[in-house]
């Protein structure tokens, strides 16, 4: 669990308020060629790689036969090529996995670290892109700009974030060799300097889960508020039929959610318990927001799912415990009203 420190507030109150920038140095670029680069990624990802417009963004997962998520990665389509960002830890797996089953396709795939991503975060980001007169596209398509010879475009965090706004997040691709004259042009222009703590604490804030930490072992995309990775519009791939019927069948086992700490210090993979023994889930990431909050994910069992109740966290190695309270769902009426705690 991480504590915000005051420089870590202060990062954070700026990108709530005004804008802030992020190296995100903890993600990495796979670059894929090949004239069959699009056939071969639409039989293996869960999102529309041909359907989405040339110099399109979209969110996919990369999963395995049972629907389980092996990655987590944002893919950007270009006339020539395709870009996959997923988190730096994964990037060698990922990019091992999908060559793995390049048989008779022509496909190429290769990692590119010299190739940064930076965010700037924030209401006021799109005031400072038109002072600095950067071009604006639409969100989810590519632009190009010439700040620092970057590529740039439009999402937001925190969609589906109860009682928050959800922030313009403008996304710029460039050699890592150009960052320092993008960060200073930004700066220049009024956004203040990130950090990671401040960066991880907006994620958790926006129920946007990290492979490593907030998905319990098994967990398909629909189980931990991915819902927006999948087309239900294309053809087959792998963990389609899994997926297909889990969506049809309207039963999740499980979803992520967010919970406030209330005591102890829970880390993530922590066993989650009802007051009464009964298993709940898996504790995610959590960030000491100030003395009086701490914000968490965790995926919680459909079957225990209380908002407002109260669950054990364990580490089941050495027995240490906390205790944290469900605030709700990061998707809204994933379980059966009927269901939910009365």
């Amino acid at each position: 669990m991480r504590t915000l420190t005051e420089r870590d507030l202060d990062v954070l109150h700026a990108a709530e308020e005004r804008a802030a920038i992020f190296a995100r140095d903890d993600l990495q670029a796979i670059e894929v060629t090949g004239k069959d680069r699009v056939k071969y990624l639409q039989a293996m990802l869960t999102q529309d790689v041909t359907g989405l417009a040339e110099n399109g963004v979209t969110r996919a997962c990369l999963c395995d036969a049972q629907g389980k998520i092996l990655a987590i990665l944002t893919l950007v389509k270009e006339a020539t090529r395709i870009w996959l960002w997923t988190a730096v830890g994964n990037a060698e797996f990922l990019r091992n996995h999908l060559d793995r089953y390049v048989i008779m396709d022509e496909v190429e795939l290769e990692l590119r670290p010299n190739l940064a991503a930076v965010t700037l975060v924030g209401p006021d980001a799109p005031q400072i892109a038109e002072l600095l007169q950067l071009p604006t596209p639409e969100p989810g398509l590519v632009a190009d700009t010439e700040l620092a010879h970057a590529r740039t475009w439009l999402t937001t965090t925190g969609d589906h974030q109860p009682h928050r706004q959800p922030l313009p997040e403008r996304w710029f691709v460039l050699e890592r060799e150009d960052m320092p004259d993008l960060v200073a042009q930004l700066t220049t222009a009024g956004a203040h300097i990130g950090c990671q703590a401040a960066q991880d604490a907006l994620r958790i804030l926006a129920g946007v889960p990290e492979l490593a930490r907030d998905i319990e072992d098994g967990s398909l995309p629909l189980e931990v508020g991915l819902r927006g990775t999948i087309s239900y519009r294309k053809g087959c791939y792998v963990g389609q039929e899994a997926i297909a019927m889990m969506t049809y069948r309207g039963q999740l086992r499980r979803h992520l959610c967010w919970v406030t700490v209330e005591e102890g210090l829970p880390q993530p993979g922590w066993q989650l318990r009802t007051e009464d023994g009964k298993r709940a889930g898996k504790m995610g990431s959590a960030v000491r927001i100030d003395a009086n909050r701490t914000l968490g994910l965790a995926t919680i069992a459909r079957k225990v799912y209380v908002p407002g109740g109260v669950l054990l966290a364990q580490d089941e190695a050495t027995g240490e415990q906390a205790r944290v309270r469900v605030v709700t769902t990061t998707l809204a009426d994933v379980f059966p009203a009927n269901e939910r705690g009365a």
